[in-house]
């Protein structure tokens, strides 16, 4: 959330602007995509379909460093199955942070 004074100066208007995060999986990049609600008359409004995204602790095997990423449940899934497939990036976004 923004302070408005920060923004407007002493003139301030009587409510907050709000700063969304956003949805963008770190491991696999999945993005909101964008499509159509159809209705039962066939009207058509535009609409986001964005990512089942949550955040999670991670921790790097070499420095045990951990670090929080917000990934989707796909990547989940896949990291489960398949730990190494990540293991690189993962290890650099804990670089990068601990910087």
């Amino acid at each position: 959330m923004v302070n408005c004074k920060s923004i407007f100066g002493n003139n301030t208007p009587n409510y907050q602007l709000f700063t969304f995060m956003s949805q963008v999986c770190q491991l696999t990049g999945k993005r909101p995509q964008v499509g159509n609600n159809i209705s039962h008359s066939n009207r058509k409004t535009r609409r986001r379909f964005n990512p089942n995204l949550t955040t999670k602790k991670f921790v790097d095997v070499k420095t045990g460093k951990t670090v929080k990423l917000k990934i989707s449940i796909r990547a989940q899934r896949t990291l489960l199955k398949n730990p190494a497939k990540y293991s690189k990036h993962i290890a650099k976004l804990v670089a990068k942070r601990a910087r």
